[in-house]
């Protein structure tokens, strides 16, 4: 079939003749025709129809080559409009961005805004597993420009958050991370629960630290057998410790804040703790004990203590029986007498209770009115902190509590989120 194309357009020209073919097939195929009762039925052509039905085929093989024809033509000037297209695409975007108002945003608010965009230190404690989207890494594989600023805001790398127990994250990564800090001294805060050798190998890379929180496994090696050097930290101000006797392998001469776990009733790193609060160049000022402070433990670590003037004790993991009695024997510890005043310097007490406890209203309030009677006066402010809601003091005891209130004292009872929120600053958990 023949076809040509055409000189203002650039189609085919064999529009028409196909056409043609067409109808003519049609027609002879029209109803009532021999060819027409053939093609509806199963019954085989005469053999002088056979010549007539393939004089057919010729001319239906030449206009399918041509339809073929235009149709590859017209996939490949598809192809090229297409191509051509996405190149000008990538031309309108780049001259875009060139004048996108991010090219000519301030780099402080740049990295305001970089730090806003990662996931808050409570999502973190949700994930399971590292994601290079949530650390400040993801920030310097953009460009040159987002890189610098990235690496020069202090913010986004002052935080290492890693939980050994059931976050993904290995330590050659977290050393990783420390090593190619754009600025170690950015790093400040560390908050992990791990082993004491894991915990020993990143503290030695990490001096610039003004807050720790290092939480043990209660299978750790014996403390005797170890070996480690002194690990200086001296610019730590707040401290957890899971194990008190991980104190021997830390030199804070900074150390404002530390809490303690007590997991038993022993008092063997007694003089592990006597020996770095001597071997510390300046004074203990706060003072946290957790989960089972009995008040004979206490009374020896407070005597060790004798410039404290803020103290917290937050109870937990006890049968309801004992942590009660422990409470009240704590509370009882606290009592001022004439001839016997424990942390004399004591301005403000925080009792904090994970569970259900209840509190024997008026023995703390005596204990209260004790210090609050103290000539000079010292007791500033006192919380009491409750998981669950508190049962509420006798009438009598109710007044005292509202007379030491009216009198300036700053006397606050907390519950639920709000202990959570109280509990993470003596825990050294970032916010």
């Amino acid at each position: 079939m023949d076809a040509s194309i055409c000189s203002q357009c650039g189609t085919w020209s064999s529009t028409s003749a196909i056409n043609t073919t067409i109808q003519s097939l049609q027609n002879a195929a029209a109803p009532g025709t021999r060819l027409h009762a053939l093609i509806y039925s199963n019954d085989p052509p005469e053999p002088a129809e056979i010549p007539l039905i393939q004089s057919f085929a010729p001319e239906i093989d030449a206009s399918l080559a041509s339809l073929d024809a235009e149709i590859w033509r017209l996939q490949e000037r598809l192809r090229s409009l297409k191509k051509d297209r996405s190149e000008l695409l990538d031309h309108q975007r780049v001259h875009k961005s060139i004048l996108s108002p991010l090219r000519r945003m301030p780099p402080e608010i740049l990295a305001e805004i970089f730090v806003f965009s990662l996931p808050t230190v409570t999502e973190l404690f949700e994930r399971q597993k590292f994601q290079i989207e949530d650390s400040p890494w993801v920030w310097t594989h953009i460009c040159s420009r987002w890189r610098t600023v990235a690496i020069s805001t202090p913010t986004l790398w002052s935080l290492i958050l890693t939980n050994f127990i059931n976050y993904d994250y290995p330590l050659e990564a977290t050393a990783a991370h420390i090593q190619f800090l754009p600025h170690t001294d950015q790093l400040t805060h560390y908050y992990a629960d791990a082993p004491w050798d894991v915990h020993s190998e990143i503290l030695r890379m990490s001096s610039s630290l003004v807050t720790a929180h290092i939480n043990m496994f209660p299978d750790e090696p014996e403390w005797s057998a170890l070996t480690c050097g002194v690990i200086p930290l001296s610019h730590l101000r707040c401290l957890y410790v899971s194990h008190v006797e991980a104190l021997a392998y830390f030199k804070t001469p900074l150390l404002d804040q530390i809490t303690l776990d007590l997991l038993s009733d022993e008092c063997d790193f007694l003089p592990v703790l006597e020996h770095f609060l001597a071997d510390s160049s300046s004074t203990l000022r706060k003072l946290g004990l957790r989960r089972r402070p009995n008040a004979f433990l206490a009374s020896k670590i407070l005597r060790a203590c004798p410039e404290l003037t803020e103290l917290a004790i937050i109870i937990n993991h006890l049968s309801d029986r004992l942590a009660d009695g422990i409470s009240s024997a704590l509370i009882q510890l606290l009592i001022a007498t004439q001839g016997l005043v424990r942390v004399p310097r004591l301005a403000r007490l925080h009792i904090a209770f994970e569970g259900t406890i209840s509190l024997d209203h008026e023995l703390y309030a005596q204990m209260l009115e004790s210090r609050w009677n103290m000539q000079p006066r010292v007791l500033q402010a006192a919380t009491v902190c409750f998981e669950r809601e508190l049962s509420d003091p006798d009438s009598s005891t109710q007044m005292r509590l509202e007379t030491l209130r009216n009198g300036g004292l700053d006397l606050t009872f907390l519950h639920a989120a709000d202990v959570q929120e109280y509990m993470a600053h003596w825990l050294c958990r970032p916010q």
